[in-house]
């Protein structure tokens, strides 16, 4: 809106109704270019009066009543410092000295050049240093009158620095409904590049204007958890979904178009893709003792035997379940024993007559704040050399799901339940060569009462080949090379209750609404790379000698090497 209330001709009482106008249409902010003047053409300062009456006799109760009505309203109003080089800014950019209600509601502006010095024309902060800015008035592009000879001429004043403040104001309500005036002032304030001397000062105040900085985020950023500020929220550094490759990639594609907002120190939102708060992990430490483990050939279950059943038993690894031959052996033998850290493994096989067996396998553990329970049931047969196993169970997890980890805003009471069934064949191929096959494949679902609401129908696989050769060097040696993926989400369902938007103010009003949109998101699978592990090991002397290698590739890469030399005694 463009109102004319001051200068030419205009009736008494015009500023007032311009102000009042402007109000009643709802405007955040008013562009003040002008200032009261002597019968000299000097600037009125703030410091030729020295009370809220003086003033309110100089400018009239109608005026001073519009701008207290207009702080209530929210609106903020910018007002030019004056171009006399004065130590004061001109009277209307000096009024919350007087009026203090009027704080937060008004600011008044200096200007600096493209060297940011303050312009040898500019009055200064001054005795309003505390409500007062910098911006650049020195040649500035400007509007022209027509009938003075062109629309657009280069300018210098402080009338050509005020406007940037105004829309400064303007931009940060457009971008920040839920900002009141007095809050977008205090940021602009805050986020000023300060100059001359250090902290708020009588020739810049706050310092100049930094649209850029106001409109960053402030302080650390929140996820909001219920629909009101006044709710508990979660540093958005501690709200994570961390997932191993192949469920990482699946997430991280899946919740990329899904938007929701973070607050920053203000309550202000800003918009991010859910996927940000997706971490993919390739566990390094993991890799690495598996290779160590391998290489002095320290892992080795303890086995009871009785009749045709045998019981096997290990502590800190999984290797009664999944053995030991392979450098990581889980990969190859059982992928979803590989989504934890096992704690204890019990396997107990019994065979069943003409090649055939049937076992049965027991697992806990876990890492952090996820605890996890594995459980299956196999059913074996060996054709000459070659064998074939059938197996299905359940993976019981509290605290997240397939190996992932949830914890902050997206955690909260998780609990999760995996049925798996996999197909495991082991063909001898002569000359010592054994192929190794492992396809499996699981059906997920979960139930949280953190902002990751539910899972349903997630579809899940893994697949494992292995080569191994005995007798590679030397009689006694053997070889193996593997490749495997980790476990893949394919398809599925996820339900999400996130923040969307914080609630508009009205005026100078906050509003302590958060929005919280509920959202069913498909699953979009995206394939992992291939894990790749090669072990080596061969008698020495009294000993044995082994070395291992694992590889996961990928954004978050993971490799662990080991050699060693063990000797029993």
């Amino acid at each position: 809106m463009i109102l004319q209330g001051v200068g030419g001709s205009v009736p008494a009482g015009s500023y007032a109704d311009a102000v009042t106008r402007s109000v009643n249409a709802g405007a955040v902010s008013m562009n003040n270019s002008w200032a009261y003047v002597d019968s000299n053409n000097k600037t009125l300062t703030i410091d030729q009066f020295s009370s809220a009456d003086q003033i309110r006799q100089q400018l009239g109760s109608a005026t001073i009543d519009s701008l207290d009505a207009a702080a209530k309203a929210g609106m903020v109003s910018v007002f030019a410092a004056g171009n006399d080089g004065g130590a004061n800014p001109s009277l209307m950019a000096g009024l919350p000295e007087y009026f203090p209600e009027m704080e937060g509601s008004i600011l008044g502006v200096v200007a600096v050049d493209s060297n940011h010095q303050i312009a040898s024309f500019s009055n200064r902060c001054g005795e309003a240093m505390n409500y007062c800015l910098a911006a650049p008035g020195v040649d500035i592009l400007s509007t022209y009158p027509s009938d003075l000879g062109s629309d657009y001429a280069y300018m210098s004043g402080t009338s050509m620095a005020t406007p940037y403040v105004t829309g400064a104001v303007a931009v940060l309500k457009s971008e920040f409904p839920e900002l009141t005036g007095q809050q977008i002032v205090q940021i602009l304030e805050n986020s000023a590049t300060d100059l001359g001397a250090v902290g708020i000062d009588p020739i810049y105040g706050w310092g100049e204007l930094n649209l850029r900085q106001a409109q960053a985020p402030a302080g650390t950023l929140k996820v909001e958890t219920t629909s009101s500020l006044d709710g508990p929220s979660v540093p958005a550094t501690q709200s994570t979904i961390s997932a191993t490759r192949g469920v990482a990639g699946a997430l991280r594609a899946t919740l990329s178009n899904q938007r929701m907002i973070v607050t920053d120190a203000y309550d202000r939102g800003y918009h991010v893709a859910a996927s940000s708060f997706v971490a993919d992990y390739a566990d390094a430490r993991a890799a690495q003792a598996s290779t160590e483990t391998f290489a002095m050939g320290a892992t080795a279950p303890v086995n009871f035997s009785a009749g045709t059943g045998t019981l096997s038993l290990s502590h800190g690894d999984s290797s009664a379940i999944a053995g030991t031959k392979w450098v990581d052996s889980a990969a190859m033998a059982a992928p979803y024993l590989k989504s934890f850290d096992t704690d204890s493994a019990l396997h107990y096989e019994v065979g069943l007559g003409d090649g055939v067996s049937a076992s049965i396998s027991q697992a806990g553990g876990g890492a952090g704040d996820v605890s996890s329970q594995y459980i299956a049931g196999s059913l074996n047969a060996r054709f000459g050399a070659s064998t074939l196993s059938m197996t299905v169970g359940n993976l019981h997890e509290d605290g997240g799901f397939l190996g992932t980890s949830v914890g902050g805003a997206f955690g909260g009471g998780l609990s999760s339940n995996t049925h798996f069934v996999q197909l495991g064949m082991n063909v001898a191929l002569g000359d010592g060569t054994t192929l190794e096959l492992t396809a499996a494949n699981g059906n997920s679902s979960f139930s949280g009462n953190g902002l990751l609401q539910s899972g349903s129908g997630l579809r899940s696989n893994a697949y494992a080949i292995g080569l191994s050769k005995t007798g590679f060097l030397t009689g006694d040696d053997r070889l193996s090379v593997g490749v495997s993926t980790p476990i893949a989400l394919a398809s599925g369902k996820l339900t999400m209750s996130v923040p969307t938007a914080v609630g508009a103010a009205v005026g100078n009003t906050r509003s302590e609404k958060v929005v919280m949109t509920t959202a069913s998101v498909n699953i979009e699978s995206a394939a992992p790379q291939p894990d790749l592990q090669i072990g080596y090991s061969r008698k020495a002397g009294i000993g044995r000698l082994g070395a291992g290698l694992v590889y996961e590739p990928g954004q978050s890469s993971a490799m662990g090497v080991s050699l060693g030399w063990t000797a029993r005694f």
